[in-house]
């Protein structure tokens, strides 16, 4: 994208400013963070940090029609994201998403930004985490206890076309912790040894997911949040449509069910701009061992996971090669520690916007202490 006066520029310092020292940033030992206890685990983040990993704009505030603001973003967006996975555009002028607090005419919301951009939004279904929604397609960017550290990711990875585009803003960032690391799928892939990635190839990742009657179980996501809908018929018709396999599970009384619900897909899927074959899948972030350091689960904080404890125990997700058989969790591990060692974080600023493309960039999430204004949302294109 070429202006005569550009109205985004690249960030040219990679001061403290801009990205935090990734030295400082400790995860052996780190609290509600799976297997950080572990003696396979990184000591800390990487400290070569990566000036592209999220590529930083800034914007010319001399630029202030909001039509060519709108039309600017949008190509920087689709110029710059394929290339870099993830960008962070600092200096859009955003007000606050709950309610305007600004003067300026020229002043937007999160939610009217988005659907000004154009892309195809779309609301957050049958996900794992309570997330209620804030004006047009935002939301939250997760409702979990803010002490858990979430492992890297890609959002929806089991749904058949998952988002290509999340819009991350930071209206109010947490003073202390809540830094999102991100993780660049190219460089993760190459790292992950042959044998574990054609397994996954050739059998394919089974995704399994139990939710709860909201009668029974609060500590986690329960069906009728997850799917924003009390009615067992419109949950079913929005599972068949997504080429789900399902069943209800009825409590003594009858009354109330829960529900399961499974699928199985490729590890890869092809890039849908650049057709590129890349790893989109949920293999660590979904697996069951997440729990095992959850404080909404205190009873499995003192027990490793095996593939034997797994029994008996209904997880809220869990991961299994596609024919069904569980993955040694040797493997979780490998997958595991190559992702935290190849991580990168950045400073979040107040009215951040992070875009991350979902198949070629992981993000993940390190505990904070509130208060946090922190909001996302999903775009299959």
């Amino acid at each position: 994208m070429t202006h005569e006066a550009p109205m985004f520029r690249p960030n040219p310092t990679l001061d403290t400013q801009v990205f935090l020292n990734s030295e400082d940033v400790q995860l052996k030992n780190r609290a509600f963070l799976i297997d950080s206890r572990e003696n396979y685990f990184p000591e800390r983040l990487n400290p070569e940090v990566n000036p592209d990993l999220p590529k930083i704009f800034n914007l010319d505030q001399a630029k202030s029609d909001s039509s060519a603001l709108i039309k600017a973003t949008r190509d920087l967006i689709d110029t710059h994201l394929p290339i870099y996975g993830s960008l962070v555009i600092r200096g859009l002028p955003l007000e606050g998403q709950d309610h305007g607090n600004s003067d300026s005419e020229n002043d937007v919301s999160f939610s009217e930004l988005l659907q000004q951009l154009g892309y195809q939004l779309t609301r957050y279904v049958g996900g794992v985490t309570q997330r209620e929604q804030s004006g047009f397609m935002v939301y939250p960017a997760s409702g979990e206890d803010p002490r858990v550290c979430m492992d890297l990711h890609q959002d929806n990875t089991y749904w058949p076309q998952p988002p290509q585009q999340l819009f991350f803003y930071y209206e109010h960032p947490a003073e202390v912790g809540g830094l999102n690391p991100l993780l660049d799928m190219r460089e993760y892939l190459s790292k992950i040894p042959s044998d574990i990635v054609e397994k996954f190839e050739k059998l394919g990742v089974r995704y399994e997911n139990y939710y709860p009657d909201q009668s029974r179980d609060s500590r986690f996501v329960p069906w009728q949040k997850s799917f924003e809908t009390e009615d067992r018929n419109l949950v079913e018709e929005n599972l068949k449509q997504g080429g789900f396999e399902f069943s209800w599970e009825a409590d003594e009384s009858g009354e109330t069910y829960s529900l399961r619900k499974w699928n199985v897909l490729s590890p890869f899927k092809q890039h849908p701009i650049t057709s590129e074959k890349l790893w989109v899948n949920m293999i660590v972030a979904n697996h069951a061992s997440y729990f095992h350091d959850h404080p909404s689960y205190p009873e499995l904080s003192d027990t490793p996971y095996t593939v034997e404890g797994e029994q008996g125990i209904d997880y809220p997700f869990n991961i299994k090669y596609g024919n069904g058989e569980s993955v040694p969790y040797t493997v979780i591990q490998t997958l595991r520690k190559l992702a935290w060692e190849t991580a990168r974080s950045f400073k979040a600023e107040a009215g951040d916007l992070l875009v991350v493309d979902n198949y070629r960039a992981q993000h993940g999430r390190l505990g904070y202490e509130p208060p946090r204004k922190f909001w996302v949302g999903i775009s299959l294109g």
